[in-house]
């Protein structure tokens, strides 16, 4: 029997991003769907009994029904949180033989779900931090990346040293602390932060408050740094999409993500403690030579592959 591989994502250009190999996959019969969220301007349009109709015939439309062959819907976890419509459920009731799987891109203590509840309706779960992975129950798979970042990668004289772009997510002292002391280093540093009150925003020569940057310009921003920050929240263990833009675009990065602490990559700066940044690492020309590796592991085959071989089992 055949399989195709349908991700299904809520409409963000970073998703999208991340999720596009499913578009373009020499090995899989895969695709990547972006939706509408009921509260959405268009959706808000149609009655509240109508809304279960208009994702099927949207879903139908898209990958209409086919004998012998399964379907595998990966949903990404933030979908599960709608109220109105349930997606796993329209989905296993249309496509009769097909598979579900949901992905946890973000800790699951920030979803407004319960994980039981998941674990039951889905065929295989699966979670970007393996720690959370295992305290669940759950599949570990490390977040991909399958948007061909090549154009991206600026050979030129970087304007900054290191870039940090991201919500605050509680770390505000941190990334202070972060900013004084590269700065103090003579570290040219710009850091965008966002969702960070008025009454909580110091003052900072290189730090923007609040002024939302597009996906798009936020890579723009990143090839144009010689370095990338990536701090992560408190209890999460596994990277991020930084730590993905930085090995595609052949940056370094400092990080204080546990999972990478012990990998041997000229390009990673792992440091819990802010007095432990390498300064001097991070004024090092960039000498790695791109051998494809990471565009391997973090591609979307690589991440289809995985879930192939859990439903497998």
């Amino acid at each position: 029997m055949n399989r195709k591989y349908i991700m299904v994502i809520p409409r963000n250009k970073n998703l999208e991003y991340i999720y596009d190999g499913f578009n373009n996959s020499k090995i899989y019969d895969s695709y990547l769907i972006q939706v509408f969220s009921p509260w959405d301007e268009e959706i808000k349009k149609i009655n509240i009994a109508d809304k279960d109709k208009y994702y099927i015939d949207f879903f139908q439309n898209k990958i209409p029904v086919i004998n012998n062959t399964q379907y595998v819907f990966i949903l990404y976890s933030r979908l599960l949180e709608w109220r109105d419509v349930n997606l796993a459920e329209l989905l296993k009731n249309v496509y009769k033989n097909s598979k579900l799987v949901c992905y946890f891109g973000d800790l699951i203590k920030k979803h407004n779900i319960e994980i039981d509840v998941v674990k039951e309706k889905f065929d295989k779960v699966f979670d970007f931090d393996k720690k959370e992975a295992v305290c669940n129950g759950i599949c570990f798979l490390n977040e991909p990346y399958g948007k061909d970042l090549s154009q991206y990668i600026n050979n030129c004289k970087p304007e900054y040293d290191v870039t940090f772009i991201g919500v605050g997510k509680g770390r505000i002292k941190k990334l202070i602390e972060i900013y004084d002391f590269l700065d103090k280093n003579g570290i040219r540093c710009l850091f965008y932060i966002f969702d960070i009150p008025k009454i909580n925003q110091i003052n900072r020569k290189g730090i923007i408050y609040n002024k939302w940057v597009e996906y798009t310009d936020l890579l723009k921003i990143e090839s144009n740094s010689r370095c990338i920050l990536e701090l992560l929240q408190e209890g999460q263990y596994s990277y991020t999409t930084r730590f993905s833009e930085a090995m595609l675009m052949n940056k370094k990065l400092i990080s204080d993500c546990e999972e990478i602490s012990e990998w041997c990559n000229q390009n990673i700066i792992y440091s819990k403690k802010v007095s432990d940044i390498d300064i001097n690492k991070i004024r090092e020309n960039n000498n790695i030579k791109d051998d494809g590796f990471w565009r391997n592991k973090l591609s979307n085959d690589n991440m289809i592959n995985i879930i192939e071989s859990e439903l497998d089992k």
